[in-house]
């Protein structure tokens, strides 16, 4: 035998096995969970109003804990794979799209040890209405079947049965249709005629729809406030207006055209009213502050002896401090005298909006005011807060009450 063979087979041997272990060395370590979406398919169209069954896979070495369905970013529900716990399993969710349009889907695995990843996006489309054609089962000898092919995209393989949707638009009006040549299926089908419907599009439920319609996105209700510092002058003095305007295609201050957002300062002479006009597809109109203008007060040349003493300062009543009020465009503020009103020259009013969190700006500024109440404008979903002073018949300015906080709930 010759001793050279003999050797070879070792050094043959043991060369595989490096090359296994150096395979096995340089094979990346993965770390953290895997996720994707198997059902529906990206560019899918879905059934508005129906249950959708969206499937996923996940995977990571820990163990999966929980699989979060997302629709536009937002979160839908959590469900655990199946088997519960296992390194890779199936998650099912059930989704109801309750309205026509383009929707964004996204899963997150969460695996035992808290680590989360999330899967690719697809994008589906629900539309407004989905019936399902019947099914046909082949039956009889092979036969010519004369079958209008308009509605179809002319297969490419063997056609087989297959469950079908047909998405209707009914108010298309019907196109005549040309002489559409005939042809034979290689299997056997009853001779089965199909009438097209108007505006009729066929398709399998595992295929996407060749052609998407552009999603309609309804137009917003438009959103308008107006404002100003302060409702009552004197002679001379002047007021800042402000407005904010979303979805409107013009606005008008005064009868001149101006932006969205924007403010004018004002010196009227007299008491007027000032008009913003709003053109929006919806939701536009007319808003109107009167500005009151009240005489100038005369210098006053009382002795040194007159009361030179402050009142009190008032109390805010309603809204309640830290209270919230329903919906509406106008609240009316109310507050509590603390000196006998016979007394008392007026009360000056303010208050602030919530900008951001924790900082407020001006909303508007009265005084003086007669009573002890005052409707002032707000927009819902807004935070604001009020203070009120008095002043006597001396001209004595009392000090500002505390602030009292309240919130406009959105409709």
């Amino acid at each position: 035998m010759d001793p050279r063979r003999w050797m070879v087979k070792p050094v043959v041997l043991l060369f595989c096995m490096l090359l296994l272990f150096g395979l096995l060395a340089c094979e990346p370590t993965r770390s953290g969970p895997k996720a994707w979406i198997d059902e529906p398919i990206d560019g899918a169209t879905v059934p508005r109003g129906d249950g959708v069954r969206v499937i996923s896979h996940a995977f990571a070495r820990p163990g999966v804990r929980e699989v979060e369905l997302t629709v536009n970013g937002d979160t839908w529900e959590g469900v655990p794979i199946d088997p519960p716990g296992a390194p890779f399993g199936k998650a099912m969710h059930k989704w109801v799209p309750k309205n026509e349009g383009t929707y964004v889907l996204q899963v997150i695995a969460f695996d035992n040890q808290g680590q989360a990843a999330k899967s690719d996006p697809i994008t589906v489309r629900a539309a407004v209405a989905v019936v399902r054609a019947p099914t046909f089962t082949p039956t009889g000898t092979p036969t010519t079947w004369p079958l209008p092919i308009t509605p179809f995209v002319r297969p490419t393989h063997t056609p087989t049965p297959t469950t079908m949707r047909m998405l209707v638009s009914p108010t298309n009006t019907p196109t005549p249709r040309q002489p559409t040549p005939t042809w034979t299926l290689p299997r056997a089908v009853p001779p089965v005629t199909l009438t097209p419907t108007p505006t009729t599009y066929w398709r399998p439920t595992d295929t996407p729809t060749p052609t998407r319609r552009p999603t309609d996105t309804p137009w917003p209700p438009a959103q308008i406030s107006f404002r100003v510092d302060r409702a009552v002058i004197e002679q001379g003095q002047c007021v800042t207006f402000y407005w904010d305007v979303e979805y409107a295609t013009a606005v008008f201050f005064d009868g001149q055209g101006v932006v969205g957002h924007g403010s004018r300062q004002e010196c009227p002479g007299q008491t007027r009213a000032y008009t913003l006009h709003v053109e929006a597809p919806r939701g536009g109109g007319d808003q109107h502050i009167t500005i009151q203008v009240v005489p100038r007060e005369p210098e006053s040349h009382e002795p040194e002896s007159r009361d030179t003493t402050p009142p009190p300062a008032p109390v805010p009543r309603v809204p309640a401090n830290g209270s919230d009020v329903d919906c509406r465009s106008r609240v009316t503020l109310v507050w509590e005298p603390r000196e006998d009103p016979r007394n008392m020259r007026g009360y000056y009013v303010k208050i602030e909006v919530q900008n951001t969190k924790g900082k407020y700006g001006p909303a508007g500024e009265w005084g003086p005011v007669q009573g002890k109440q005052l409707d002032v404008n707000v927009q819902c979903g807004g935070m604001y807060r009020w203070a009120v002073r008095a002043q006597d018949k001396a001209g004595n300015m009392s000090d500002w009450s505390g602030w009292s906080s309240f919130g406009v709930n959105i409709d």
